[in-house]
């Protein structure tokens, strides 16, 4: 019983720390999830304690967008692969693939502060385990946000090297985003969608098949402004973009 009160205090205080955007919470939650882990172990209740080793390397991670950002991420990283002691591919799937997906999300962000390369491909390794399980007809929306992150990564990637390689790498994996993130069912999840395909055969463009490519981004650029405006989707500053990067498409296409 003291163990279930920690933990659901410890995510009173997630939900508060992003509620009111303040670390402090995070703090006061890092510190229930603690006294939790005082009372379970991995030997008593493994699958409580995996769990609550995910919650705290969550908490690290928020905690990496305000300070000590290497450190809390390294954190992060330790308290998720514990929890994956436990929460195999072979005996919790759903959970390791969660656990696999932050993970990767945890190598992203320490990707921007120490070596990029090396931690890159750490985040695609992880984003690939966890799409092991998150498959299209079983779990979509999972499918997608995975897919998302991993063209993300390749987005990122081609600014180190293999730019060409990364870049049509990203063009595929947001192309498999859309397959879910369709226009009428999940309206503003294709608009994020569908720029990044947009953005990425923009930027391919520079590489390889330009008119080809440009062409791609003009006609998916113009499908997010053809969105009825009255469902409010649309800001009118990501109009304005959308729009600077049309005019930017036709000049180099007729220049």
């Amino acid at each position: 019983i003291y163990a279930t009160t920690q933990n659901n205090l410890g995510l009173s205080y997630s939900r508060l720390a992003k509620i009111y955007n303040d670390p402090e919470n995070l703090k006061k939650s890092l510190k229930s999830y603690e006294l939790a882990l005082n009372v379970i172990s991995i030997e008593n209740v493994p699958y409580e304690y995996a769990l609550t080793q995910y919650n705290i390397g969550g908490v690290f991670y928020e905690l990496s967008e305000y300070e000590n950002n290497e450190l809390h991420l390294n954190k992060a990283i330790e308290k998720f692969n514990e929890a994956l002691k436990i929460c195999r591919l072979d005996n919790h799937p759903f959970n390791y693939a969660e656990l696999k997906n932050v993970e990767g999300s945890s190598y992203f962000r320490l990707a921007k502060i120490k070596d990029p390369a090396i931690n890159l491909n750490k985040a695609l390794s992880a984003y690939n385990e966890a799409n092991k399980i998150f498959l299209i007809d079983k779990y979509p929306l999972q499918f997608a946000t995975t897919f998302n992150n991993i063209g993300t990564i390749h987005m990122y990637f081609s600014k180190i090297e293999n730019e060409e390689q990364n870049l049509n790498m990203a063009v595929k994996s947001f192309e498999q985003v859309l397959k879910i993130h369709t226009k009428d069912k999940y309206p503003s999840d294709f608009v994020v969608a569908q720029n990044n395909l947009a953005t990425a055969f923009m930027v391919l463009a520079r590489f390889v098949n330009k008119t080809e490519n440009l062409s791609k981004a003009l006609s998916l650029f113009n499908e997010i402004l053809s969105l009825d405006k009255n469902d409010n989707i649309l800001t009118s500053e990501f109009i304005n973009k959308i729009k600077s990067s049309i005019d930017l498409i036709n000049s180099d296409i007729n220049g």
